[in-house]
């Protein structure tokens, strides 16, 4: 939802937050992933699955108010009627990762949003 979101805000195009906007989740930054993607390529991971996440959910509402915030424009979006199957909370408990590869997700929220949206506008150019 950040680079759909960034994307069409970065363009002047209205964006769109399906049912009430109270729906949260659980957004982790790629670089984080892909640390903890790497850990598991060794023998630390010893053939575990192992879900990446922060463990703070974040509302569809404030994950759009923080892109707009990043991207420089105002934070209106229009609402649509949810969509058949979204969950209303979605969050990871981040310690299986921790105990058993050693991590922890580096980067906050707002920084890894701001990253995003500051590449998104590079490829836009």
């Amino acid at each position: 939802m950040v680079a759909i979101f960034a994307d069409a805000l970065l363009r002047g195009e209205p964006t769109r937050v399906f049912g009430d906007g109270t729906q949260t989740r659980d957004y982790v930054y790629v670089g984080d992933v892909v640390d903890a993607f790497a850990r598991t390529c060794g023998g630390r991971g010893g053939g575990r699955r192992f879900n990446i996440g922060t463990g703070i959910p974040t509302s569809d509402i404030e994950l759009h108010s923080l892109v707009a915030e990043a991207a420089g424009v105002p934070s209106e979006p229009t609402y649509a009627p949810s969509r058949p199957g979204d969950l209303p909370a979605m969050a990871v408990d981040p310690v299986p990762a921790h105990d058993g590869l050693g991590w922890l997700p580096g980067t906050s929220l707002r920084d890894g949003i701001k990253a995003t949206v500051d590449w998104l506008r590079r490829q836009n150019r």
